[in-house]
């Protein structure tokens, strides 16, 4: 199980991001949402149309909510595109204060429109991803 980010000083909303990875994918489907409701967490299978490739759970009264748990094979592309993401902003603190900036931007002119918070993420996200994946290659620099 990994754990989204977590940096001093990042803003973030108080939802605790979770990733569970599992063999099987259709196995989880069919052994695993029962288990984890019993804990407490919503299926809410009308996500798959937004994260392929996941089962997505809520945890926490409706709005706000306290957890989400992201569950989905490591051979997931998503997978290595959140990790890498998140182990470049631990390494490179101007880059996560930059992360940092837009989110509260963007927190303030989106106030409750999610879509817009998402998207207007989505360029700096897509470009520190590409460039921590180039980091990750070589993380000399060289």
């Amino acid at each position: 199980m990994s754990e989204a980010p977590r940096f001093p000083g990042l803003p973030s909303k108080p939802i605790i991001d979770l990733m569970v990875g599992v063999p099987s994918l259709a196995e989880a489907r069919e052994r695993c949402i029962k288990s984890i409701e019993a804990l407490g967490y919503n299926y809410i299978p009308e996500y798959a149309a937004w994260l392929p490739g996941e089962l997505f759970f809520r945890k926490g009264p409706p709005g706000p909510w306290t957890h989400h748990l992201h569950v989905m094979e490591p051979s997931n592309p998503r997978w290595e595109t959140l990790l890498v993401f998140r182990d470049y902003l631990r390494a490179h603190p101007e880059a996560a204060r930059a992360y940092a900036d837009i989110k509260q931007a963007l927190a303030a002119s989106s106030r409750e429109d999610i879509a817009a918070y998402r998207n207007g993420k989505t360029r700096f996200v897509e470009e520190t991803t590409a460039k921590a994946r180039a980091w990750r290659a070589d993380p000399s620099g060289r």
